[in-house]
């Protein structure tokens, strides 16, 4: 079953089904191993003549005057409850939420400092060497923006959601707020031993998930 079944998966459990999938590279073979998975959902295809970033990729993807959207990395494997995140991010009248996770070693991901209620006042992407650390809550890779801020992105070049974005919403005092379950599967599945590890987790029953594990 490819990874991304897991997302598409848990994407409609929680009633989310105008789904987009933001592709540049193989973009058919994507298309090719994920029709079987897509029941129930309103799955489309925008590809990418060339790579726009993290950024620009969603830019390109969403139409600007629909509301509110989810993004999610295609990279990350995670349980947690997308209601609830959505609820978060509705109480608080934010324009934008990020799903945070606390990990051990924050050194290789963007570090996200919050307030008591969780309002965003720093994000920093991948600290230098030896730069202080202020916090281990990092950016997981989930966010819910509210989609005409997305058009603040230029629309000629790459951009980076992480260096750009969020920091220039976050210092134009843009209501940003990080949301930290306190019990939840994530994963960056990013590396070839971080993408055995998440399937094992998957086997052993570590995930919440509404698919069973194929074989």
């Amino acid at each position: 079953r490819p990874f991304l079944a897991y997302q598409l998966a848990s994407l409609l459990q929680h009633g989310i089904t105008d789904i987009v999938l933001a592709c540049s590279y193989r973009a058919e073979d994507i298309r090719g191993a994920l029709g079987h998975e897509a029941q129930g959902a309103d799955l489309r295809y925008v590809v990418e003549k060339e790579p726009l970033g993290t950024g620009g990729g969603v830019r390109n993807a969403v139409d600007l005057g629909r509301g509110t959207v989810f993004v999610l990395n295609g990279d990350v494997l995670s349980d947690a409850d997308l209601t609830a995140m959505r609820r978060f991010h509705d109480t608080r009248a934010a324009r934008v939420t990020i799903l945070l996770a606390r990990v051990a070693d924050p050194t290789t991901y963007g570090l996200v400092d919050t307030g008591a209620d969780g309002r965003i006042h720093r994000f920093r992407e991948k600290p230098a060497p030896g730069e202080a650390l202020t916090t281990d809550t990092v950016n997981a890779g989930v966010y819910i923006i509210d989609a005409e801020l997305l058009s603040r992105m230029p629309a000629d070049r790459p951009v980076s959601i992480e260096r750009e974005f969020f920091p220039a919403l976050i210092a134009d005092g843009v209501a940003c707020f990080g949301w930290c379950p306190p019990s939840s599967y994530w994963r960056d599945i990013g590396s070839p031993a971080a993408y055995r590890a998440a399937q094992m987790d998957l086997l052993d029953g570590r995930v919440q998930t509404p698919l069973t594990p194929p074989g």
